[in-house]
């Protein structure tokens, strides 16, 4: 059985390296985001034979998910161990943001065999250019320009200032 514990700051250090060797542009894949989140996920992580390990809840569930492996060695052997855990739990082994690349490896190993995979664009990444979405211009940004004018309504006091060293 794999000792999964709450994520914490002072995870960090052991953490990113794994992700910055991963390279991924994935918001699931910053230490950031998975530390922001962690209370409204349940975000839970370990390492195993080499690899980084986490899971986390869907909100208003008690679904398990797991985001793809990260790390070098035996990929077989972790997503057995993964495939184990969820037995334990009661539930099937769900994978989430996986890269395409990945899932090419999980297809051609044995238990890619046993595994259904499909896409959720629901799910999907975007990436926006810097100066877009300082500007938010033209249709497709009407939605994101709402929200500043939502929060501009609700919190007319608010006041925006650089981030610096001495306000992180």
């Amino acid at each position: 059985m794999l000792k999964f514990s709450p994520i914490s700051l002072s995870d960090k250090s052991w953490i990113e390296p794994y992700l910055v060797r991963l390279n991924c542009r994935v918001c699931d894949y910053s230490f950031t985001s998975l530390f922001l989140w962690k209370h409204l996920y349940q975000t839970e992580c370990t390492q195993r034979d080499g690899f980084l390990l986490i899971r986390f809840v869907h909100v208003n569930s008690d679904k398990y998910v797991y985001l793809e492996p990260i790390g070098e060695g035996d990929l077989s052997n972790i997503l057995i161990l993964l495939q184990k855990e969820s037995q334990n739990t009661n539930q099937p082994l769900r994978l989430e943001s996986m890269s395409s690349s990945f899932v090419e490896k999980i297809k051609e190993l044995p238990i890619g065999e046993t595994l259904f995979f499909f896409k959720n664009r629901d799910l999907a990444n975007y990436l926006y250019e810097a100066k877009s979405l300082c500007t938010l211009p033209g249709k497709l940004l009407r939605a994101k320009r709402s929200h500043v004018q939502k929060f501009e309504r609700l919190y007319p006091q608010y006041k925006s200032r650089p981030l610096t060293a001495r306000r992180v």
